[in-house]
């Protein structure tokens, strides 16, 4: 990455960046995750609010 421009990988010219972001208790946020996926090329970004201690 040069001057904060995503690159793409060494030999994979014209692949996607799939990004993910999670947070497992209400009182976090998802929005800082999702904005610095959005700085690196991601697209799409998939996200969800879950927990890890509850299987529901």
């Amino acid at each position: 990455m040069l001057n904060g421009t995503p690159s793409p990988l060494p030999g994979h010219a014209g692949t996607r960046r799939i990004g993910y972001a999670r947070v497992s208790t209400v009182d976090q946020d998802l929005a800082p995750q999702l904005d610095v996926l959005r700085a690196k090329g991601c697209d799409p970004i998939y996200s969800e609010h879950a927990s890890g201690k509850q299987a529901d």
